[in-house]
């Protein structure tokens, strides 16, 4: 719980008012899930295994502390244009999806980008 609140707090940083960032509150795994969130509770323990902030229009850099979530099989930071991803070469290149281009049309679903 703490890596991501810490991982919320430093997209906060360069997105203010954001609606996706600003419903996070409380635990992401619970009954309302976080918007972008998918957990597993298969263990007994809920564990963050993907997350999804495409088409957010988020701007800055990736959060550092998105390495740090030990279980995460699937990233998808695509389609927001201002994001940088300078810090993507610590992360799995096969979890991540950062297509940073001007995307057009409608969000696809969840494991489709």
């Amino acid at each position: 719980l703490e890596l991501i609140q810490k991982m919320r707090e430093e997209l906060l940083l360069h997105n203010r008012e954001n609606e996706a960032l600003e419903s996070w509150s409380g635990d992401p795994c619970m009954i309302f899930p976080w918007k972008g969130i998918t957990c597993d509770d298969s263990t007994g323990s809920s564990i963050i295994t993907k997350l999804d902030l495409s088409y957010n229009d988020l701007s800055g850099r990736l959060p550092e502390s998105i390495i740090s979530l030990p279980h995460l099989k699937s990233l998808y930071f695509g389609c927001n244009p201002y994001m940088k991803d300078e810090d993507t070469t610590k992360l799995n290149s096969s979890l991540i999806n950062t297509d940073y281009g001007r995307c057009k049309g409608k969000k696809p679903k969840f494991g489709q980008v």
